[in-house]
């Protein structure tokens, strides 16, 4: 998401002073979904050390054994899920932030009728 003024990640019609305003919830919802692949792939890749260094560096036993055995399909479970949402969720995304980028500079005039 690019952000091309303060005005994007503020409420635009809050009328307090800008060092009080409260942050935009799209703002804080696209950085939510954003880091969540992220946070996906990292928790993966630690799984999946964890457990080279379970099978590797000690010696084997039972416990360590079925800790292998659940760290494994979970790492790689948690990295490819998360690459998969940063490659192809963001796409999905982009028509949504093309909308709201509009509708952020729209001017909207209410009249009365009658």
């Amino acid at each position: 998401m690019g952000l091309d003024e303060y005005d994007d990640i503020i409420l635009d019609f809050d009328a307090r002073p800008y060092a009080q305003r409260m942050l935009s919830e799209d703002f804080l919802h696209e950085l939510k979904r954003a880091s969540l692949g992220q946070e996906m792939v990292a928790v993966g890749i630690v799984c999946m050390l964890v457990a080279t260094y379970l099978l590797t560096a000690l010696q084997p036993t039972l416990w360590r054994s079925f800790i292998v055995v659940l760290l494994e399909p979970a790492g790689w479970f948690t990295l490819w899920e998360g690459l998969s949402q940063l490659l192809f969720y963001s796409k999905d995304t982009k028509p949504n932030l093309v909308f709201y980028r509009k509708m952020s500079n729209a001017k909207i005039g209410f009249v009365s009728v009658g």
